[in-house]
């Protein structure tokens, strides 16, 4: 009977142990980062005492490999990289024609893929995550689950726009606005900002 008891301890400790660094989708994302590594295993370290923030950071680590920036620009042929401002052009057709002028005078377009697990560093990561669970905290939504919280308020990006503090700014600018009206749910937080949004 001891015999079964210390198997079954040993054996829940190997999977507890398996499932924090060794093994399975975070260490093939941890192999795929390259000599972002260190980065990557530093944001673990930093909230090992941590269990539910080391776990959210265990989900944005994984799901790394599928995730990264797209930069678009035109190389000029001495090797320079371009990007047009679109806010100087009038119009769609005004922007297409100068484009076109750029590949005329040999201008290549370009579409650089910047993926997360090689580039994301730990400062980046901790303070998105830090900020995901201030907003989780907030009544709104605070009876948000695990799980749900992960998808929906945990990630730094959206799609492949350019890693940036958007987070930070967006809480600075709103999160006052759902403080004083006092909402109480997420559906409210969307009502409250979306009203703001019209009158602005």
């Amino acid at each position: 009977m001891m015999r079964i008891i210390t198997y079954i301890i040993l054996s829940c400790f190997m999977a507890a142990c398996s499932q924090n660094r060794s093994g399975g989708e975070l260490e093939q994302a941890l192999k795929l980062s390259g000599e972002n590594r260190n980065a990557l295993e530093a944001v673990l370290d930093h909230y090992k005492h941590d269990s539910l923030k080391y776990r959210a950071a265990c989900f944005l680590i994984k799901n790394m490999p599928y995730h990264y920036s797209q930069e678009d620009y035109y190389l000029s042929p001495e090797g320079e990289k371009y990007r047009p401002d679109i806010c100087k052009f009038k119009n769609k057709e005004e922007l297409g024609m100068h484009c076109d002028s750029l590949t005329r005078c040999g201008y290549l377009e370009k579409h650089d893929m910047i993926y997360d697990v090689l580039s994301v560093d730990s400062s980046f990561l901790i303070k998105n995550i830090d900020l995901a669970f201030m907003a989780w905290k907030k009544p709104w939504a605070r009876d948000v689950p695990f799980d749900v919280f992960c998808t929906y308020i945990l990630p730094y990006r959206v799609q492949t726009e350019q890693i940036s503090s958007l987070r930070e700014e967006m809480m600075k600018r709103f999160l006052p606005l759902l403080d004083s009206a006092g909402v109480k749910t997420p559906l409210e937080a969307c009502v409250a900002l979306n009203e703001h949004l019209k009158s602005v």
